[in-house]
């Protein structure tokens, strides 16, 4: 049944993709919902409406520890690479520039993103972070200001205070056919950034970080590989 879904959201989406009126997103992620609890996504499941209780937590040194090999570690790579450096690249391709996105910084995405994770490890939440893939489907979709963030904030906290534990039920029941059709279209918009690399070496050093990844599986042999070698270029002051 995700063929047939996907086939008709992805005619969906392109139908919708320039409305104002009706948001493509916001049309098929309605409408993989809708399909979600046709299909029995609540079946067996007790209603409460209403936030879960929260309290905070104080992590001891044995966590901080366990976190920082099994987390910290291996998350280097890619938060430094997609959620700051790729972040700040795509903010400053997809919007041009101005005084606002003069704000758009390394330094201001990795500060951003650590204070906010600060909050949210007191309540022992999910860390969060910025992320290329997140701005390019926004932008694909239609975002153009801070307002959509706003927007689907307000809508995650509304469904975290009303249907409380139902509420991961209520997003999960998104058919995996819909999730796809969304992240295609964030990635081909990430793709058509690839126009903005000039260079040759520059050329070379994409192709072979993207290669060594899918190869490989792993993003920060991928990204170490990426930097020794574009290193060795300038230094050897080779051209490929």
């Amino acid at each position: 049944m995700n063929p047939v879904l996907g086939i008709i959201g992805g005619v969906l989406t392109l139908y919708f993709i320039s409305s104002k009126r009706f948001p493509a997103a916001l049309m098929i992620v309605t409408a993989g919902i809708a399909i979600g609890v046709a299909w029995g996504a609540f079946k067996g499941i007790s209603f409460e409406i209403g936030p879960t209780p929260m309290e905070t937590v104080l992590p001891s040194a044995a966590d901080f520890a366990s976190a920082f090999f099994l987390l910290v570690i291996p998350q280097i790579p890619l938060t430094l690479g997609n959620a700051v450096i790729g972040t700040t690249d795509t903010v400053h391709s997809l919007f041009g520039k101005g005084e606002e996105i003069k704000r758009a910084t390394h330094r201001g995405f990795a500060t951003s993103m650590g204070l906010a994770n600060i909050v949210v490890g007191v309540f022992a939440g999910m860390p969060v972070c910025h992320g290329a893939g997140g701005l390019a489907a926004h932008y694909r979709f239609g975002a153009r200001t801070g307002g959509s963030n706003v927007m689907i904030g307000l809508i995650f906290v509304a469904i975290a205070l009303i249907f409380g534990k139902i509420g991961i039920n209520l997003l999960s029941c998104i058919p995996n056919a819909v999730l796809g059709i969304l992240l295609l279209l964030a990635g081909l918009e990430l793709a058509l950034l690839l126009k903005d690399v000039r260079g040759r070496n520059d050329l070379f050093i994409v192709f072979l970080i993207a290669g060594i990844s899918l190869a490989t599986n792993n993003m920060g042999t991928a990204f170490f590989a990426g930097i020794l070698v574009e290193r060795l270029i300038k230094l050897k002051g080779v051209g490929v």
